[in-house]
């Protein structure tokens, strides 16, 4: 009999984007958030998939703002492009975006603040969308929690 369910024989040793990982991505955001002074922000850190390994709100936070950082997560793990990068093609293309949040059942985000997260090597892990500030500094945020849990950001100023 296969043990599913208590880290046994049957379970598969993890690999990519882990919750250790994306815990502390989100400790590292919550930190910078406090050091840049902003108000309470969500995050959201997705797989390499798009799904959730981890969303976190801060107390205070608007309930709205925790699936705009999905949503900007979404986007850049779906497209493979920084949040940045998608709102910069729906000022080039109008229609691209509108079509894009169709195409993903209005859960795609085109604005900054999510940025991709990779390791050393260069492969795509997944995405880490963070919301509540400017979006700069959203997007700042982002980038200093994937470099404090040793990944490698994109865009990596």
């Amino acid at each position: 009999m296969t043990d599913h369910g208590s880290g046994g024989a049957g379970r598969a040793a993890p690999t990519g984007l882990t919750l250790a990982l994306a815990e502390r991505m989100a400790d590292a955001a919550l930190a910078a958030a406090r050091g840049r002074g902003m108000d309470p922000i969500a995050l959201a850190v997705l797989d390499g998939g798009g799904h959730v390994v981890l969303a976190k709100r801060e107390d205070g936070c608007p309930f709205l703002i925790g699936r705009v950082a999905h949503g900007k997560a979404y986007g850049a793990i779906a497209l493979g492009r920084p949040s940045s990068v998608l709102a910069q093609f729906g000022v080039a293309v109008p229609n691209l975006i509108p079509a894009l949040v169709g195409l993903a059942d209005g859960l795609l985000l085109a604005a900054p603040g999510a940025v991709l997260v990779r390791d050393a090597a260069g492969s795509l892990l997944g995405s880490l969308g963070v919301s509540g500030g400017a979006a700069e500094d959203d997007e700042a945020v982002a980038i200093a929690a994937v470099r404090a849990a040793g990944l490698v950001p994109e865009p990596n100023p």
